[in-house]
């Protein structure tokens, strides 16, 4: 290589040329880089302290804001365990309307399960600024298709567990026995809802009346168990253990023991007088339940009395009904015109 006078450059001179140009080459390309990447643009940073994982979420996941991508997740560092601190990089024109309110959330960026953040607007607060942050609850829901595989990923597991396999096998070995009961169950149901009476409304109403009355009488079952506790402060040492359990001795020495004792001595006896009870309640109990049903046809009685006794003219008469067609002597004498078979 020579210049225009024919004289030859020196290596050195030849070096000294190549790198610089080699620097030039290297400053064109990382402008266009940043270029290209948009460090040149306006950018507007947040970020999100989550307490929680988002799986699947990587650095250049889409942030959107109602279904449209807004920027883009810049940086992801892990500060604690199960914890997060997301760098995003938001359009400038696309948050004007973000509060201090806004809320973040995991959530899927398509329908392939690529991870997101999502932003979700509420109502109140002041604008958002720039290196605002924001945070993600354990609580958060999320709605990522990797927390869906991950939850089924859970539930597979729990299924094969032996213990749920065995539980399977046994409703798989007594299904005929299952299914009698159910068909038993629906033949049930169906057989209130045939004869039912009144409608489910007032069963609810008067079930509702019922739970009211339970719950007036906890406070009484709640006040004697605390007096039961109470009471039992007494059993506490051992000097009044011991007297209670010679006390229970005594009771059955001087008459669980001899009660026993007497039963099993004449029990023939007790057999007899339980009979002669039996004998006598029996039909006092029938007696006593013979009258309801009785006091119940009164009112029919009376009416059938009413009606056998019209009132015709002021004086009561009194009405009956001959069937003469099998006694043709009471027919000639009465006249066949008169009766005409009756």
């Amino acid at each position: 290589m020579s210049t225009k006078s024919g004289r030859a450059l020196s290596p050195t001179t030849i070096r000294l040329r190549g790198i610089a140009l080699l620097l030039v080459m290297i400053c064109v390309g990382i402008v266009l880089s940043m270029y290209a990447t948009g460090e040149f643009q306006n950018k507007f940073r947040v970020t999100v302290n989550a307490s929680t994982i988002g799986e699947g979420l990587t650095t250049g996941a889409d942030v959107k804001l109602n279904g449209l991508s807004i920027g883009k997740v810049r940086r992801i560092d892990t500060v604690g365990y199960g914890e997060q601190r997301i760098e995003l990089e938001l359009e400038p024109n696309q948050v004007v309307h973000l509060t201090d309110h806004v809320r973040a959330r995991f959530a899927s960026s398509n329908l392939f399960g690529a991870t997101a953040i999502e932003l979700i607007k509420t109502p109140g607060g002041a604008p958002l600024r720039d290196g605002a942050t924001l945070s993600i609850g354990r609580d958060s829901t999320q709605v990522t298709v990797s927390d869906v595989f991950s939850r089924a990923g859970k539930l597979a597991a729990t299924i094969g567990d032996p213990e749920v396999i065995g539980l399977l096998r046994l409703f798989v070995t007594n299904a005929r026995g299952i299914g009698k009961s159910l068909v038993a169950f629906l033949n049930a149901g169906r057989m209130l809802r045939d004869n039912q009476i009144g409608p489910i409304r007032k069963y609810l109403a008067t079930g509702a009346e019922i739970s009211g009355a339970a719950e007036s009488m906890v406070p009484l079952l709640v006040a004697g168990v605390v007096d039961l506790l109470e009471q039992a402060k007494f059993l506490g040492t051992e000097r009044n253990r011991a007297r209670t359990k010679r006390a229970i001795a005594g009771l059955n020495d001087k008459l669980l023991y001899p009660l026993g004792d007497l039963f099993r001595t004449h029990n023939g006896q007790f057999s007899k007088i339980a009979a002669t009870a039996l004998d006598l309640v029996i039909p006092v109990a029938v007696s006593i339940g013979s009258i309801a049903p009785a006091v119940d046809r009164i009112p029919e009685l009376i009416a059938n009395i009413r009606a056998a006794f019209p009132n015709v003219a002021g004086r009561p008469q009194l009405q009956l009904r001959i069937i003469a067609t099998n006694f043709p002597q009471v027919t000639r004498s009465v006249g066949p015109n008169k009766v005409a078979g009756r």
